[in-house]
């Protein structure tokens, strides 16, 4: 009805790889944010927490979820209708199913908000909102080993305060330290609370960008990090897992550069020094922050040459945070 006003509450979901929660009702084609309208006497959040139990089967409480304001946009499916949403941060960890009125819930990514129809609300004031609240921390390393220079924290440091799909950089350079690393790490990410993390360091003696698929709980130094600790045959962590995986999408990165002319491979071993450390470690960060992370190793280039690469790769694992099935494995 035209001039109609419609007073609702929703809710702003992001998961861990950066996909917007949306849901479609039945009868509709167009998605929109989990809410709905208030029932007497109900608070804003009081309005969500049960429009959110209703539809999708998540029990949230009103005082977990964070407002972001009030904000207006055209109505979605009543023509002519104007929407007031009040809008919370929400975090869902446990399973969902649509019910209730809901046909469809589903995690879209970035790109995938392009191209399926979604409400005025999201384009207008949510997308905008998951880009202000995103930070990507990327971290390199200092020279080590006699060298002056190490092209990862050059590429770190060179990307701070840059702007990618929205998201800012945080670029901060580490030691090259299995123990200080790895307590670095913590910190920086308990202080920016990044979306993302991407983690650089030198590999030498290779002549592609390689993002690393795996990193083992193994340490054999070959030399002395710059602390002076050289472990031999050691485990990183006695009661961590074998081995964690990227939450990169490795093999969609390797063709972007590809296809924008930068060598590049997936790699399968990230070696045993102070690198596979602070990515074995990177996996735990990780899943304690329900972030995406990963290591991407570079050659020993230019930071002129590596630093468009690396801002491709990041763009990439924003956008379209899940992998592709594409040939990337390894025969030796």
């Amino acid at each position: 009805m035209s001039g109609q006003t419609i007073r609702v509450s929703a809710a702003l979901v992001v998961d861990n790889i950066g996909r917007l929660l949306v849901v479609r009702k039945r009868g509709t084609a167009v998605y929109m944010q989990p809410g709905g309208k208030p029932e007497a006497g109900e608070t804003a959040a009081e309005t969500l927490s049960r429009e959110l139990r209703e539809e999708i089967g998540a029990s949230i409480r009103p005082d977990e979820l964070e407002p972001l304001g009030q904000f207006t946009a055209p109505a979605a499916n009543e023509a002519g209708a104007t929407l007031i949403a009040d809008v919370f941060r929400a975090r869902i960890d446990g399973p969902i199913a649509a019910a209730a009125e809901i046909d469809d819930v589903r995690w879209l990514s970035r790109a995938e908000l392009e191209t399926v129809p979604v409400a005025p609300l999201i384009t207008e004031h949510m997308l905008p909102l998951m880009n202000a609240a995103r930070t990507v921390l990327v971290t390199g390393f200092e020279p080590f080993g006699g060298d002056s220079v190490n092209p990862s924290g050059d590429v770190a440091r060179a990307l701070d305060g840059d702007t990618i799909e929205g998201a800012t950089i945080v670029g901060r350079v580490l030691p090259v330290s299995f123990t200080a690393s790895a307590a670095q790490l913590e910190q920086l990410a308990a202080l920016h609370s990044p979306a993302l993390i991407v983690s650089l360091g030198l590999a030498d003696g290779r002549e592609a960008i390689t993002p690393e698929r795996v990193a083992i709980n193994y340490a054999d130094a070959r030399i002395p990090d710059n602390d002076g600790e050289q472990p031999r045959d050691a485990s990183l962590d006695i009661d961590g897992p074998a081995a964690r995986f990227t939450g990169l999408p490795v093999k969609r990165i390797v063709r972007a550069l590809g296809d924008a002319g930068h060598p590049a491979a997936v790699s399968l071993t990230a070696g045993s020094y102070v690198c596979n450390a602070l990515a074995y470690h990177l996996g735990a960060v990780a899943e304690r922050h329900q972030i995406a992370a990963g290591f991407i190793h570079v050659p020993n280039w230019s930071t002129d040459t590596l630093t468009p690469a690396i801002r491709l790769a990041i763009a990439t694992a924003l956008t379209h945070p899940d992998d592709i099935d594409d040939v990337g494995g390894s025969i030796h």
